[in-house]
C-alpha cells in the first residue's frame, strides 16, 4: 500500500510539474536584426520530472524537457502564427538534481529554455 501511494504521488507532481510556456514579444521600436525585421521575439520553456539527474525522459505524453521536445514547441508555435523562419539566439538547460537528495537524483526536474526571432 505504501507503494501505491508514492507512486500516485509521483504521479501527480510529474502532472503538476510539466508544462510548456511561450512568451512573446512584438515591441521592437522600429529596430532590426541581422536576418532582417523580425515578427516577434519568441522564448519557450518546457518543465518536466525526468529520470536519473534529469537524462532520461519518464515519458513523453508525462513531460519531456529535451531540446529536441523543446524546439519542437518553439517551431509549432511560430507556425501556428503563419511564420516561415526561426532564429534561435539562446537555448538553457537546468537539471536540479541538487534540490531534494536523494529523491532527486532519481526524478529531477529539469528546465529547459529557447529564445530567438520569428520572422515571416
Amino acid at each position: 500500500m505504501k507503494h501505491f501511494f508514492f507512486l500516485m504521488a509521483v504521479f501527480f507532481i510529474s502532472v503538476f510539474v510539466n508544462c510548456s510556456t511561450t512568451e512573446k514579444i512584438k515591441k521592437f521600436n522600429n529596430t532590426s536584426t541581422p536576418m532582417g525585421k523580425p515578427k516577434y521575439y519568441q522564448t519557450t520553456t518546457n518543465v518536466a520530472l525526468q529520470f536519473f539527474f534529469g537524462i532520461v525522459p519518464i515519458h513523453e505524453k508525462l513531460g519531456n524537457s529535451s531540446f529536441e521536445q523543446t524546439l519542437d514547441d518553439f517551431t509549432e508555435d511560430a507556425t501556428k502564427n503563419k511564420a516561415s523562419k526561426v532564429h534561435i539566439i539562446q537555448r538553457e538547460t537546468t537539471r536540479y538534481w541538487y534540490i531534494l537528495l536523494p529523491f532527486s537524483i532519481i526524478l529531477t526536474p529539469v528546465s529547459t529554455e529557447l529564445t530567438g526571432f520569428v520572422q515571416d
